[in-house]
């Protein structure tokens, strides 16, 4: 879930012309990257400075000979610095002036491209894509860094906690108890999700009011799997903030990061590939109403329909809330997060919805080779 959401920040200014404007160059001698979309005689920008990297974004206008006037947006942020800038298309690219206040500063630009960078952490599948798909955030995300910190133990798996220099994101690291090759698997999709969320926050958290904030809680280290559930809270930008949180589950010998339908079998069979309208029928008819019956047996006080004096009606035997969960390994057994319409979302992930290990035997995929938890 997070993931995707991830690449739909990526894309929230790229709806204008097939591809934005990709420029770099300097306001006064401050090297920047910036990004136009150009949308008939609108224009949106956002652009970073190379020692910043945080999004600075204006909207503005494009006339017939391609002059831009941008401006910060005014939505109600009176701490927001802002600032003006003016350019005019040149063979090279663009010149103009940067304005705040009386201040006025030389810009100049010229088109690049993703070629033109070098990025650190190319052989990871995500930036890859940034580079095919968002050459902007690849630029971006070339020299991120990370500082270790604090360790910690979370059952069997000793922790070591990094710290991104620009963003501040922190997030785990695995340090020991797995063979070297599974934590190798483990840390390379860790540091692809570290890449990506710290990307986001330094996007996200520029607009007006905006925020981005990360935790990882719980984490289940056992000798058969590792458990990591990431959660956010986000504004960045439109009527409400957001939260969302994904669990990232890995078998403890492979490193492989586990799939909900290929390890629990629901139904009789295999369950359809994933996206089909088959495996959506699924999820709505055979899955999620297994899953309500689990919890009613488990549960019974929980899964009892709300009451209209309830302050809050979180109505559990609804299947629609189960049909794509969060879920994560733990102590007790598989847990399992309900998703509400934004109306009931504070009936998210409630805290009891855990089907123990002993009941979720039959439902173990018989190809699977990753065991549970005793």
């Amino acid at each position: 879930m997070l993931f995707g959401c991830s690449l739909l920040l990526s894309s929230y200014f790229v709806f204008g012309q097939d591809q934005p404007l990709l420029l770099d160059g300097k306001i006064d001698k401050y090297p920047i990257v910036m990004e136009i979309t150009i949308y008939d005689t609108t224009c949106d920008i956002r652009y970073f400075y190379l020692n910043q990297k945080k999004d600075i974004r204006l909207e503005g206008t494009v006339n017939g000979n391609g002059e831009i006037k941008a401006k910060s947006p005014d939505r109600g942020d009176k701490n927001m610095i802002k600032e003006k800038i003016d350019l005019k298309k040149i063979a090279s690219g663009y010149t103009g002036t940067w304005i705040n206040n009386k201040k006025r500063l030389i810009i100049t630009l010229k088109e690049t491209s993703a070629d033109k960078y070098s990025n650190q952490y190319e052989y990871l599948s995500g930036i890859k894509e940034l580079k095919k798909e968002y050459p902007y955030d690849y630029i971006k995300t070339a020299d991120f860094a990370f500082t270790k910190e604090l360790t910690s133990k979370n059952g069997v798996a000793e922790i070591e906690w990094n710290t991104e220099k620009y963003s501040a994101i922190r997030m785990p690291r695995i340090k020991s108890f797995y063979f070297s090759s599974v934590l190798q698997k483990i840390n390379t999709v860790l540091l692809e999700r570290h890449l990506i969320e710290s990307k986001n926050f330094l996007e996200c958290s520029s607009g007006a009011f905006g925020e981005y904030n990360l935790s990882v809680d719980p984490i289940f280290g056992h000798e058969n799997i590792l458990s990591i559930n990431i959660i956010i809270s986000y504004y960045c930008g439109g009527a409400h903030p957001d939260f969302a949180s994904e669990g990232l589950n890995f078998d403890g010998h492979t490193g492989e990061l586990l799939k909900l339908d290929k390890t629990f079998w629901f139904g009789k069979t295999e369950p359809p590939a994933e996206d089909s309208d088959k495996w959506y029928s699924y999820r709505d008819g055979v899955f999620a109403p297994k899953i309500v019956e689990l919890f009613r047996s488990i549960y019974p006080d929980q899964m009892k329909p709300p009451r209209e004096s309830d302050e809050q009606q979180c109505d559990f035997t609804d299947p629609e809330v189960w049909d794509f969960p969060n879920w994560y390994f733990t102590e007790k057994g598989l847990y399992f997060g309900a998703v509400f319409g934004r109306v009931a979302r504070v009936c998210d992930q409630p805290e009891w919805s855990v089907i123990p290990y002993k009941l979720l035997t039959p439902y173990l995929n018989p190809n699977a080779k990753v065991k549970l938890p005793e």
